[in-house]
């Protein structure tokens, strides 16, 4: 089905207290209170007026309730409109590609709403004709880099001195989406069946990232997900195929610790091997194997800035006893107590 052949496109997304639906008039008022802010502005195009009137906001809720198709909506937190999300269709050859474009107002931010707006609306808007969503963020706009990626997105490039904002010449990242994986490379995240068969087949490479504070504490978070799910464990994440290492582990400590970090200050601690009788998708009689990279950090107790995700329900800084003797931390975890922290 193209998207053009669907003259309202309704798109009505609800998880709880949250929702992405059409705008309304009667959004004007919470669209200022939430989108009259520099911070705002500063990371979305010249587009977005700054200051942001109620002009602005009654122009602008006017022409996409109007748009056929429509293809810009509201993002509601708690029964008001905190943000927006919506897709640019491109047109001539490239006719088969949109452009996502979203804000969240500051009060809402850290929740993992966005992460949630961008990965469902994407769903909706690739069960149409298009083969690709793709999105340019500023090089110094870390959580939304962040949200992409969770929403899996993939960075495929850096466009250099590509735009200017506020008299500042400034590199634009560039992500994908698409709507079949790439045959070669593997960046593209595998459907959910395909990664079980792969988890029961073979081995997994993932990073550890051991994270120490000046106090010699050790940053765990509670795991959410199988296979170490209710777990104190450290942050990291796979390693995708195709991904460098460097990269890799740029990706994860933006994903998990919310700063970026040059891979030059990761200090290497060894290759260990995790194995779980469990998986991800707790299927019976299915292990996992890890064969993990741990790197260590030296970071203050209050430069790691992680955020709400899919991955942990929250952080604590654990020291040398308390990894030992709390039974909640995941035995692969424990074993970290006894290597050196970084100098």
């Amino acid at each position: 089905m193209s998207i053009a052949d669907d003259r309202s496109s309704p798109l009505d997304l609800r998880r709880g207290t949250w929702r992405i639906r059409p705008f309304d008039p009667a959004d004007v008022a919470s669209l200022v209170r939430h989108g009259n802010d520099p911070a705002i502005s500063a990371m979305l195009r010249d587009r977005f007026p700054s200051p942001y009137t109620e002009e602005d906001a009654r122009t602008w809720v006017a022409h996409a309730i109007a748009a056929r198709p429509m293809t810009h909506f509201a993002i509601e937190v708690d029964g008001e409109a905190v943000g927006g999300i919506g897709f640019d269709l491109r047109g001539d050859i490239h006719r088969v590609t949109a452009e996502i474009g979203y804000w969240l107002g500051t009060a809402c931010q850290g929740r993992g709403i966005a992460t949630w707006a961008v990965r469902e609306a994407t769903e909706w808007v690739r069960a149409l004709d298009l083969e690709r969503v793709e999105a340019e963020v500023f090089e110094t706009n870390a959580p939304s880099i962040r949200v992409l990626e969770k929403a899996g997105y993939v960075f495929e490039g850096r466009l250099g001195r590509a735009a200017i904002k506020r008299g500042a010449i400034v590199d634009l990242l560039v992500f994908g989406r698409l709507r079949e994986p790439r045959a070669i490379g593997g960046e593209g995240l595998l459907p959910r069946e395909d990664f079980a068969a792969l988890v029961a087949r073979t081995p997994l490479v993932s990073i550890d990232l051991l994270v120490w504070n000046e106090r010699d504490e050790l940053l765990v978070g509670m795991r959410r997900n199988r296979p170490a799910r209710g777990c104190w464990f450290v942050p990291g994440g796979r390693v995708r195929k195709g991904e460098r290492f460097d990269v890799a582990l740029r990706r994860l400590a933006r994903e998990e610790l919310g700063i970026d970090v040059d891979p030059a200050r990761a200090v290497p601690v060894g290759v260990f091997e995790h194995l779980y009788d469990d998986n991800f998708a707790g299927i019976e009689g299915v292990s996992t194997h890890y064969v993990v990279i741990a790197r260590a950090l030296r970071l203050a107790a209050d430069e790691p800035r992680p955020p709400e995700g899919d991955q942990h329900d929250g952080y604590r800084w654990l020291d040398r006893r308390v990894l030992r003797e709390e039974p909640r931390v995941h035995p692969h975890t424990r074993a970290y107590a006894d290597l050196p922290a970084p100098r």
